[in-house]
C-alpha cells in the first residue's frame, strides 16, 4: 500500500538529486521511496538527507516549480547548480534551501515553527536538516513522540467536547422528558375534567327527561276532568226547555 501511494504521488512531482525521467513512474517511485542525500557543498557537514515521506503534506509544485530538461519533475540542482556554502547567488544550491522565499526549506520550517511552536518545537536553528544520523534518529523519535502527544491531546479535547455535547443532549432530553410528563399530566387532568363535564351533562339530561315525564304525567292526569264537563250541559238544556213551557 505504501509503495502504491508513493507511485501515485510520483505522478505529481518528485524532488531528487541528479537527472530523473519524470515519465518513468517506476524510477520516480523508487527514487521517492529512499532518502535522498543532498550534497550541498564539498564539506560533508553541510550535507543533509531529504525524505519525501516526511513532506507528504507539501504540494509537489511548491519545490518543483520550474520545468527542466527532464520534464516538470526536474531536481532542484538542475537549475540551482552553483555550489559552495553560503553562496549569495539566487541560483545557488545554498539559496535554493536557505533563502527567505517561502519555497526554501529554511523558510518553510520557520513558518511551521511560528505557526505551531508546540508541534514544531524542534525546528530551530539548523534543525532538522543538518544533524548527524544519530541525531536525526533522535530528532525523528522526539518529533514522532511530540506528534503522538499532540494527537493524544487532540483526542482528549475531542473526547471532552463529545462528553460535553452528550451532557447537553442529556439535559435537553431530560427537559423534553419533563415537558412530556407535564403535558401528559395536563392531558390527564383535561380528560378527567371532560369526564366530569360529561357526567354532569348526563345528569342534567336525566333530570330534564324526568321532569319532562312528570310534566307529561300531570297533563295526562288533568285531561279526564276537562273531558267530563261537557256531559252536564244537556241537563241544563232540558231544564231551560221545561221552564219555557
Amino acid at each position: 500500500m505504501k509503495h502504491i501511494v508513493l507511485l501515485l504521488a510520483a505522478l505529481a512531482l518528485v524532488l531528487v538529486q541528479g537527472t530523473a525521467d519524470a515519465r518513468d513512474v517506476k524510477e520516480i517511485g523508487k527514487a521517492m521511496s529512499k532518502p535522498i542525500e543532498l550534497h550541498n557543498s564539498a564539506d560533508r557537514h553541510f550535507h543533509t538527507t531529504f525524505k519525501h515521506n516526511t513532506h507528504r503534506e507539501v504540494p509537489c509544485h511548491t519545490c518543483h516549480h520550474e520545468e527542466g530538461s527532464a520534464g516538470i519533475y526536474s531536481p532542484c540542482s538542475e537549475c540551482h547548480a552553483t555550489s559552495g556554502p553560503r553562496q549569495a547567488d539566487p541560483m545557488s544550491v545554498y539559496q535554493a534551501f536557505h533563502s527567505k522565499h517561502e519555497r526554501s526549506c529554511l523558510s518553510c520550517h520557520k513558518q511551521l515553527l511560528n505557526a505551531d511552536p508546540v508541534r514544531f518545537a524542534l525546528f530551530r536553528g539548523c534543525r532538522p536538516c543538518h544533524i548527524s544520523p544519530k541525531g536525526q534518529a533522535e530528532f525523528q523519535a522526539r518529533y514522532q513522540a511530540s506528534a503522538v502527544r499532540e494527537d493524544f491531546n487532540l483526542k482528549q479535547t475531542e473526547a471532552a467536547e463529545a462528553e460535553a455535547a452528550a451532557q447537553q443532549a442529556l439535559a435537553i432530553a431530560k427537559q423534553k422528558k419533563e415537558a412530556a410528563k407535564a403535558a401528559e399530566e395536563k392531558l390527564t387532568a383535561l380528560l378527567k375534567q371532560a369526564e366530569s363535564l360529561k357526567a354532569k351533562r348526563l345528569d342534567a339530561e336525566k333530570a330534564a327527561l324526568k321532569a319532562f315525564k312528570e310534566e307529561q304525567k300531570a297533563v295526562k292526569a288533568e285531561a279526564p276532568k276537562a273531558e267530563a264537563k261537557p256531559a252536564a250541559e244537556p241537563k241544563a238544556e232540558a231544564k231551560s226547555a221545561k221552564s219555557a213551557k
